[in-house]
């Protein structure tokens, strides 16, 4: 015999794995960190390692861009400035970021980011 105790904790146990199970709210950032080039075309650009920082609404998030350049990280859904610095990278450099890069749940926005020198 069921009991209406026994009801109510099947329910709740159901409401807590749905809840576990539920979309989540996040993105996510894919992209190439390219090391110095033309912004447009790349030309001259190297997929280079380094650090990638996002920022926005939800505070700021850190990816590693491997030897390749690529790179990813889960945000939550919001507009983000990404900005790439390669390790050991001093002065002379500009334009390592893309601003504006929106993040809608369960998408990927697929960006480049690309430093030029100055």
């Amino acid at each position: 015999m069921i009991t209406h105790k026994g009801v109510l904790l099947c329910l709740g146990c159901l409401l807590v794995v749905a809840a576990a199970c539920g979309s989540s709210h996040t993105g996510v950032i894919d992209g190439t960190y390219y090391g110095t080039a033309n912004r447009t075309s790349h030309v001259g650009g190297v997929p280079s390692a380094g650090t990638i920082l996002v920022s926005g609404p939800a505070g700021t998030f850190t990816a590693t861009a491997g030897g390749d350049g690529r790179f990813s990280v889960a945000v939550p859904a919001g507009t983000y400035v990404v900005s790439g610095r390669a390790s050991g990278q001093t002065g002379g450099i500009s334009g390592c970021q893309d601003a504006g890069v929106r993040v809608t749940v369960g998408h990927t926005a697929h960006i480049a980011v690309t430093c030029m020198f100055h």
